[in-house]
């Protein structure tokens, strides 16, 4: 169920279990996050307020976004010759100079 969630005693203690579950990953490493607290409640509404699926979910989320460096992707640099071997899509440049890219999805294949 998406939408407002009230959170009262319970749900506080549900996500003060997770954190404490999760101590040893703690500050969790996600530049989006505003707090620990908000990305703990997010997968214990995921999860449906279950602790133990709420932090392997939240651990596999953490582990993705460290192999995939997703806190540094944005200040990433690239290759300047990326575009020659890329053309089909390629429009340009940002204005820190990183490369542009975006395909238009097919009508056919949607």
């Amino acid at each position: 169920q998406s939408g407002a969630c009230l959170l009262g005693g319970r749900e506080h203690s549900l996500c003060n279990e997770l954190l404490q579950r999760l101590a040893d990953v703690s500050p969790y490493e996600d530049s989006n996050k505003i707090s620990a607290e908000d990305l703990s409640f997010r997968f214990l509404i995921a999860q449906k307020w279950n602790v133990p699926n709420a932090e392997q979910m939240l651990r596999n989320y953490l582990a993705w976004r460290s192999e995939q460096r997703m806190n540094n992707i944005l200040r990433e640099s690239f290759d300047p010759i990326f575009p020659e071997h890329h053309i089909c899509g390629f429009h340009g440049f940002d204005k820190q100079g990183r490369p542009v890219f975006y395909e238009q999805a097919s009508p056919k294949g949607l």
